[in-house]
C-alpha cells in the first residue's frame, strides 16, 4: 500500500476524495494543516497539525516523511520552504511532487532545434548522443549541443555532475522572494530521480510587449 501525503493547500479535500474513489483501498492518505479544523483533515486517514512558524518546516516534513514511510509528497502553499530538498526526501524513500509543465499552447517547428549550453567546477557528462562534454583551459567543465523538441521529451535527457560530498548548503533567493535553499544529501542506496523539471516564467517582464 503507497502512502501519500498533501500538506496545506488549495482543493486538498476534494483531490483526496477523487484519489479514494479510484484507488480502491491501495493508498492511505495524510493530509496535514495548521489548523485541526480544517475541511481536508477529515477525509484523510491520518490527520497531521502542522507547526505554523516556516522556521523548521523543512525539517517536520522530514521527520513526517520518515516516521509514516510517505511515498509521495504533495506539496502545496508552502512548496518553496523545501523544493530544494528532493534530495534529502529522496534519501528516505519519498518523491516529492513539485509543479511542472505538462502541456502548453505552442509548439516548434521540427527543424528547430534548443541549444543547450551547461558549465560548472565539475565534471558534466550525458549519454552518448546527446551532449559533448569538454574540460576547458580555467578548470571549468562545459557540456554544449543541440536538442530537438522530441529529445527534451520522453525519455528524458539526464545530465551528471560529480559534486563534493563535503559540499554544504547553498542558499539563493530571487529578488526579495523567500531564501531557496539547496543541499547535497548522500545515501548508501537511492535510485535516481526519474527527471529533473525546470519551470520558468517569464510572462511578467514580457507584459509590456503584448498587445491588447
Amino acid at each position: 500500500m503507497k502512502t501519500i501525503w498533501f500538506d496545506r493547500g488549495h482543493s486538498v479535500r476534494n483531490a483526496l476524495a477523487l484519489i479514494r474513489a479510484g484507488a480502491n483501498g491501495r493508498v492511505r492518505l495524510i493530509a496535514s494543516h495548521p489548523y485541526a479544523d480544517a475541511a481536508a483533515l477529515a477525509a484523510a486517514d491520518l490527520a497531521l497539525i502542522e507547526p505554523i512558524a516556516a522556521d523548521g518546516y523543512r525539517d517536520w516534513c522530514l521527520d513526517m516523511c520518515r516516521v509514516h514511510g510517505v511515498d509521495l509528497f504533495v506539496p502545496g502553499m508552502r512548496r518553496d520552504l523545501i523544493a530544494g530538498d528532493a534530495a534529502a526526501f529522496a534519501a528516505l524513500g519519498t518523491r516529492l511532487a513539485l509543479p511542472a509543465i505538462v502541456d502548453r499552447n505552442f509548439s516548434f517547428p521540427s527543424g528547430i532545434a534548443h541549444d543547450i549550453w551547461i558549465e560548472g567546477k565539475h565534471s558534466l557528462s550525458s549519454p552518448p548522443g546527446s551532449l559533448i562534454a569538454t574540460e576547458m583551459a580555467d578548470r571549468r567543465f562545459r557540456l554544449k549541443g543541440a536538442l530537438t523538441d522530441k529529445d527534451l521529451g520522453h525519455p528524458r535527457l539526464t545530465v551528471w555532475s560529480a559534486r563534493s560530498a563535503t559540499a554544504g548548503p547553498v542558499h539563493a533567493w530571487i529578488g526579495d522572494g523567500h531564501v531557496i535553499r539547496q543541499e547535497l544529501s548522500t545515501a548508501s542506496s537511492a535510485e535516481a530521480p526519474a527527471a529533473l523539471m525546470l519551470v520558468v516564467d517569464g510572462s511578467a517582464r514580457m507584459q509590456p510587449a503584448v498587445r491588447d
